[in-house]
């Protein structure tokens, strides 16, 4: 009977190591964890930040309900926005495509509009950080809903 008393007094002993040893680490992860609303504050801002070196797919839906001396017609567009970052040497980048797709019109016409590409670069500086780049109009529509033409611009962002 004294020996079963000596198991389950060591039984107790180590199962109340691993508990303070999980509480320790539990503990410890937490004190060097940064903190989630101070994160998600900044992936917030970097959300909203066209210079953020952030990934990402933005789907946007855009309807318009009514036209102006058009009666009963609507429109709908769904725009996908995909965003990837790169480096080229020391230099960031940020890739941004534009992509309408065309849903409902009042023409009747659906499809794939023209897209935009986008391609930044981006520099940090001591007061804040901007970008500059080039900015191309492509013909990528369906149909007879596109400009036919290419379009190049620049872009600069602060």
């Amino acid at each position: 009977m004294e020996s079963y008393f000596m198991e389950t007094r060591q039984l107790s002993l180590c199962s109340f190591r691993k508990i303070v040893g999980i509480t320790a680490l539990t503990l410890a992860l937490s004190v060097l964890a940064p903190d989630s609303a101070q994160a998600e504050q900044a992936l917030g801002q970097a959300a909203n930040d066209p210079t953020a070196s952030l990934m990402s797919l933005q789907i946007q839906d855009s309807y318009s309900g009514s036209f102006h001396q058009l009666s009963n017609e609507n429109a709908n567009m769904v725009i996908l926005r995909p965003v990837v970052p790169f480096k080229i040497g020391d230099i960031k980048n940020i890739a941004r495509a534009t992509v309408p797709i065309i849903t409902d019109s009042p023409s009747g016409k659906t499809g794939l509009g023209d897209s935009v590409l986008f391609d930044l670069m981006v520099k940090d500086t001591p007061w804040g950080r901007w970008g500059a780049g080039p900015v191309m109009l492509v013909p990528t529509a369906s149909h007879d809903m596109s400009w036919a033409q290419h379009r190049p611009g620049s872009a600069l962002v602060s």
